[in-house]
């Protein structure tokens, strides 16, 4: 039997979750239709002090150690300056979540990904990951719209 990974999200839940927000406040316009785009936001909040030292790993091989498909769908990545401090954020647009799914499987299986995580994962206290869904309402998400 396949094993399902607890994290991944299916393209219908995440339709299925819009739609039940619609119903329930009927304020919006349904999901659009073939609009499956998500925005992963990966927050890590590292130990006092220790941004730096992540960035270096990342320059001395942390970028290079992904998969290159992964670099097509970087936003950014960013540093926190005012606020909740330590914090590196980095943003990630996918086509849907059964490609986001396909691409970080293929970079955790890279072993230079490995090798970079062992040296930034003692850095961080905590690691948060959201998944946006486009806003049902025309006009709010120029993202999806653009593309």
């Amino acid at each position: 039997s396949r094993t399902r990974d607890p994290h991944a999200l299916s393209r219908y839940s995440i339709r299925r979750h819009s739609l039940l927000l619609w119903r329930r406040f009927r304020i919006l316009k349904p999901p659009m239709k073939g609009t499956d785009m998500i925005l992963e936001i990966r927050n890590y909040t590292l130990n006092p002090g220790k941004p730096a030292e992540y960035w270096k790993h990342y320059q001395d091989g942390g970028f290079a150690a992904q998969d290159p498909r992964m670099h097509e769908h970087l936003v950014g990545y960013f540093q926190s300056d005012v606020g909740a401090l330590n914090q590196i954020v980095h943003i990630w647009k996918f086509d849907d979540v059964a490609q986001r799914d396909e691409i970080r499987k293929a970079n955790y299986a890279r072993p230079e990904w490995d090798a970079h995580l062992a040296k930034i994962r003692p850095l961080m206290v905590s690691q948060e990951t959201t998944l946006l869904v486009p806003s049902p309402v025309p006009g709010m998400c120029p993202l999806v719209e653009q593309s």
